[in-house]
């Protein structure tokens, strides 16, 4: 059984067996694995492996052997222990709890295998496992200093030099030194999502008495704070918070925000709450949203120092999202950019475009009488029933004229409500109707609906209101926020990216209705809203790399001093810079 998985590569635990210990004596028989580990003058014979790497040796020591290996043929060799009985190998302070600080050894033993990736992709299953599943909030590894292979593909995956370990090992005969590496949880996408995610946070607007962004906010402003961020937070109401942090910009750039949002839809139990890895999935309510974006967008963001870049970058961590939205009503009233890039998970597809919406609520009045005499009253349900059907076929219309699901307007009932005895005509009923609406037709299509049910139920008093609208998203393809946001998408994915319009409906519209061009991108995974939510752990870092390189981009290097006079033929909002709160 698999450890972790991810695509055709596994991990599972080494057997205490003869084929096992006699394909581990095999790898480390080979010169060209010996290089980096053991040393040419330490070849190994079955009995040496029994020795060394069986499986109950290691157990003393509480190293977990693992045998690697890519569809069904094994390819590799790593081990993982906590690293506190080691402390004074990896020169860890005496002050350091070592609990939770985990190191591990790996190794490809099949040299013609090395350079595809698999020691790369193997590396990010497991640190991703350790942050997760044995709860490490640091992770150590040790290679030689001149393993510049070795080091490089560590550094990729964001594990930072340390210190150098003197003599720390000897190899081929003689003492040699080695790096210390390390990569904390907190700053690592799959880490910092999982942390994320273990908080509740769940919007006490949709589940009475559940705590809210509270202890998010918290978590969200104490780690930029760490990070050097200038931190704003704001309670909107009470226990639900905004947290904007910033990284200035030098002046004259454009200014950029990335908006993900602090609460959760409800749990419908213990699984759907828990935050695991199953089959290369983190699953777990809200990984994918937004706390997995969020996590992203963080660590981008924290990658810039204050004053490297010439425009500001805005960080949002807002409230309310899954409910009324007042998280970001907030936000665009004070913090206004040059672009917005919502932290929603959309498997990497950028959406300039969606549907907006409105709530009706329509109630229709008749008159009451026995209903043995159906003929002295007027029946509410019945003309309630005529709307009904008559939004219908207004839908199929709406159908027949687009087959687009974002791009053409939606109408339903999804609530009726009647008051009124049994053996009466009744005289009242109630309607909730729900409109999508698409970009530049949002009022006519509202109207269009109403006048509808007013035809179909000319008998009866009919009152609609309005109770809640949000307006659609319509940017333009060929926008910069688009174009740009895409070439930093095609950089780190090497592929054509996707541009689609949704069918639902983002807080992207709220900064655009407020001047803010903004579009929706996010990692890929499924489930929101269901019992299962997943996200896939590659795509965080990935996302975090998209995020990295159009913040450069769209910000600007800083620039020399200079005049800051608006020049001729230049839009004011152009390098837009947030003044300090």
């Amino acid at each position: 059984m698999a450890l972790m998985r991810q695509g055709e590569l596994s991990i599972r635990i080494m057997r205490d067996d003869d084929r096992d210990q006699a394909l581990l004596g095999s790898w480390l028989s080979d010169p060209r694995v010996l290089e980096w580990c053991e040393g040419h003058d330490r070849p190994f014979d079955l009995d040496r492996v029994r020795e060394s790497y069986s499986p109950r040796v290691l157990a003393g020591e509480g190293v977990e052997p693992c045998i690697v290996s890519d569809g069904d043929t094994p390819v590799g060799y790593l081990q993982f222990y906590p690293a506190g009985p080691f402390a004074c190998e990896y020169e860890i302070d005496a002050g350091v709890d070592a609990s939770h600080i985990w190191a591990f050894d790996l190794f490809l033993g099949d040299p013609e295998r090395w350079g595809r990736g698999l020691g790369t992709t193997t590396l990010s299953m497991l640190v991703a496992y350790l942050f997760v599943e044995r709860r490490a909030e640091r992770v150590l590894v040790d290679p030689f200093v001149d393993n510049a292979r070795a080091i490089r593909s560590y550094e990729k995956a964001g594990f930072l030099r340390r210190k150098v370990l003197a003599g720390h090992e000897v190899h081929k005969g003689q003492a040699r030194d080695r790096w210390l590496m390390a990569l904390d949880a907190l700053d690592h996408p799959v880490g910092l999502t999982a942390r994320l995610a273990e908080i509740d946070s769940v919007n006490p607007s949709l589940v009475p008495g559940a705590p809210g962004e509270g202890k998010m906010a918290e978590f969200m402003a104490a780690w930029c704070e760490k990070r050097g961020f200038e931190v704003h937070r704001r309670e909107l109401a009470p226990g639900r918070f905004n947290v904007v942090a910033i990284r200035r910009g030098s002046g004259g750039g454009r200014s950029l925000l990335f908006n993900g949002h602090l609460d959760t839809v409800g749990t419908t139990g213990p699984d759907t709450k828990r935050v695991r890895l199953v089959d290369g999935r983190l699953e777990g309510r809200g990984v994918l949203d937004t706390k997995g974006g969020l996590a992203a967008g963080m660590l981008a963001t924290a990658l810039i120092a204050a004053g490297e870049l010439a425009g500001d970058v805005i960080l949002a961590g807002v409230a309310d999202e899954e409910y009324g939205s007042m998280g970001t009503e907030a936000l665009v009233a004070e913090w206004p950019a040059d672009g917005a890039v919502m932290l929603e998970p959309t498997s990497f597809a950028i959406i300039p475009r969606h549907r907006g919406f409105a709530v009706v609520e329509v109630a229709f009045t008749g008159r009451s009488a026995h209903s043995s005499r159906p003929e002295r009253g007027v029946n509410a349900v019945h003309a309630a029933a005529r709307a009904t059907l008559a939004l219908v076929e207004l839908d199929a219309r709406w159908a027949r004229e687009s087959s687009d699901l974002a791009e053409r307007p939606a109408v339903l009932v999804n609530r009726v409500r009647s008051t009124g005895e049994t053996f009466t005509v009744p005289a009242r009923c109630e309607l909730t109707v729900e409109v999508r609406t698409t970009a530049g037709k949002a009022p006519h299509q509202i109207d269009e609906a109403i006048r509808v049910v007013g035809s179909a139920a000319a008998d009866v008093e009919v009152e609609a209101k309005v109770v809640l609208a949000r307006p659609p998203l319509g940017l333009p393809d060929g926008h910069p926020l688009v174009t740009e946001l895409a070439a930093a998408l095609g950089c780190v994915l090497h592929r054509e990216p996707v541009l689609t319009a949704a069918p639902y409906w983002t807080d992207a519209a709220l900064h655009a209705e407020h001047g803010t061009p903004a579009v929706v991108l996010g990692p890929m995974g499924e489930g929101l809203h269901e019992d299962l939510e997943w996200v896939a752990p590659e795509s965080l870092t990935q996302f975090a790399e998209v995020l990295a390189g159009f913040i450069r981009g769209w910000c600007g290097p800083a620039r020399p001093a200079r005049d800051t006079a608006v020049p001729p033929n230049m839009s004011p909002r152009a390098g837009l810079t947030i003044p300090k709160v």
